[in-house]
């Protein structure tokens, strides 16, 4: 049947009369690894970096322990001259490189934009890591000298293997390597150094005073990769696989966030390996596995692949279909022309 003559008439008019907001609903904040995202209040159950709005007053800590959850930002160091060389660090040191400067940088600029307030910062004792928190408690516009060393959030000691690159290991020490990349049962110490167990006892001993302490606060601590990775599996009860199919991959600057809700004696992971800041300022830092994550060489990295995504007409149909404004005939009108966009044809045209 054909459409009454005041209908056509009236339909233009409707359509132009029709609000914007009738035709395209407002567009959700897109979730890209940028850290300049526009983000909701924080809530207590909102798996995300805890991003404070407004800073804790001296009234609300002296509460906060009962509503707050405590959070806890654990980074890997920035780059070192030894990360580029490929050499076996633990306890000894080594500079950091321009860009592993850089990089905690962006890490400060990334928490200063993003509004979270740290109450404090902790480093481990070594050069590379202190130098790190340095860095970033600039960009915080934080004083340096409040920075908080602490010996249990040192690297593992690699005793021998330290100084040294993976080559030089294989070659002058082919047994001891075989046995650290073989043994799974946290036992094993390299010559002069120290199990893997010892290494998780003292980041967890670290992790449980710092709660305490801190309970209802947010923390940063700048450590080391094999704290990290050892950390994590600990608390995520992941076993050292010494043949893994994939495995952690901790860069440097990354942010693992923990946090413990009021009452509880459980952590929480948040995110692991997040390195949004360094990403978005082209900051690529070690793309190699560092020779401290305990990693064997045949580790295979997984790449993450892009799908390609529907048409703007055709994601733009599917959301007004989804929403009430496509109830009224303004509405409908809309998911027609955009229907017809996307290649659907006279049933597009129709707004189906």
């Amino acid at each position: 049947p054909r459409m009454p003559p005041r209908i056509r008439i009236l339909l233009p008019c409707l359509l132009l009369a029709s609000p914007a907001t009738a035709f395209f609903p407002p567009m959700p904040v897109l979730r890209g690894s940028s850290p300049l995202r526009t983000a909701a209040p924080p809530s207590p159950h909102t798996p995300r970096m805890c991003l404070t709005s407004e800073p804790l007053s001296a009234a609300d800590k002296s509460t906060s322990t009962k509503t707050t959850p405590t959070t806890v930002l654990v980074v890997r160091h920035g780059e070192t001259e030894w990360n580029t060389q490929g050499r076996w660090q633990g306890q000894q040191d080594s500079p950091l490189t321009d860009e592993g400067i850089q990089q905690a940088l962006a890490l400060g600029e990334r928490l200063k934009r993003s509004g979270v307030t740290v109450d404090a910062v902790y480093s481990s004792d070594l050069l590379r890591a202190k130098r790190s928190a340095e860095m970033l408690c600039h960009s915080l516009d934080m004083d340096p000298s409040l920075i908080r060393e602490n010996l249990d959030m040192r690297e593992r000691g690699f005793g021998i293997f330290e100084g040294r690159t993976r080559a030089e290991v294989s070659e002058e020490y082919p047994v001891e390597l075989n046995k650290y990349y073989s043994s799974n049962d946290g036992e094993f110490k390299v010559e002069g150094g120290e199990s893997r167990r010892e290494l998780i006892n003292r980041s967890l001993k670290w992790l449980e005073e710092v709660g305490e302490e801190h309970d209802g606060g947010t923390v940063l601590v700048m450590t080391h990769g094999a704290v990290v990775s050892a950390l994590f599996r600990e608390i995520l009860s992941i076993p050292y696989d010494p043949k893994p199919a994939a495995d952690l991959r901790i860069r440097n600057t990354c942010i693992c966030e923990l946090r413990r809700d009021p009452g509880s004696t459980r952590w929480t992971v948040l995110s692991l390996g997040d390195v949004a800041h360094t990403e978005a300022k082209g900051l690529h830092g070690e793309l190699t596995a560092p020779v401290e994550q305990e990693v064997p060489a045949t580790e295979t990295v997984q790449r993450i692949t892009h799908t390609s995504r529907p048409s703007l007409p055709l994601r733009l149909f599917r959301r007004l279909k989804r929403s009430e404004r496509a109830k009224n005939i303004g509405g409908w009108a809309a998911a027609g022309v955009l229907g017809f966009l996307a290649g659907r044809g006279p049933m597009g045209l129709l707004g189906l």
